[in-house]
């Protein structure tokens, strides 16, 4: 679940509803739309992409599966149903964004194998930001700001699985660390 701006719908301002969720298609490039909902407590959030596939046909990801539909709706449905069904247990929405930053991660920066030293000192880094965050909520407290610490805190979480991935790929190299 990433947080996002605003969007705007294809056809008008206004989202249509989608299994009692509000959705927004926002174009991306292309032929690519970001399809976005609202959560419980009003954040705008990116439950998945929608390609026109050509043929009246659309493909679907919700960032794992990518399916093929014969018609937008069902395309639409599919990730709605999907994200409620996610929605449902808080801790698999917590670890899909974590792993959503993790694919993030590596497709900035590329699959990092540093030294456990190294991983330390970026996951202080990050919790330095948790920190800052977390200062910002006590002194200046605003929907921005908890957002803010929320996608900070995620930060780290999904730094310490890439630590704990780079141990995992020396381990089995035989390399020391």
């Amino acid at each position: 679940m990433v947080t996002i701006p605003e969007s705007v719908s294809i056809s008008s301002a206004e989202a249509k509803t989608y299994g009692g969720l509000p959705v927004r298609l926002t174009p991306l490039v292309g032929n690519r739309y970001a399809v976005d909902t609202v959560d419980a407590v009003g954040t705008n959030v990116r439950i998945g992409y929608i390609a026109d596939a050509g043929f009246s046909s659309y493909r679907a990801s919700d960032g794992d599966s990518l399916v093929l539909f014969g018609n937008l709706d069902d395309a639409v449905t599919w990730l709605v149903n999907l994200y409620k069904a996610l929605s449902s247990d808080p801790m698999k929405m917590v670890l899909r964004d974590v792993a959503d930053e993790r694919r993030r991660q590596d497709e900035m920066w590329g699959q990092s194998l540093h030294k456990p030293q190294e991983w330390l000192g970026i996951l202080t880094e990050e919790v330095g930001e948790v920190a800052r965050a977390a200062n910002t909520i006590h002194w200046h407290p605003s929907d921005e700001a908890r957002q803010q610490y929320r996608k900070e805190l995620i930060q780290v979480a999904a730094v310490a699985v890439a630590a704990v991935q780079a141990l995992d790929a020396m381990l089995a190299d035989g390399v020391d660390g």
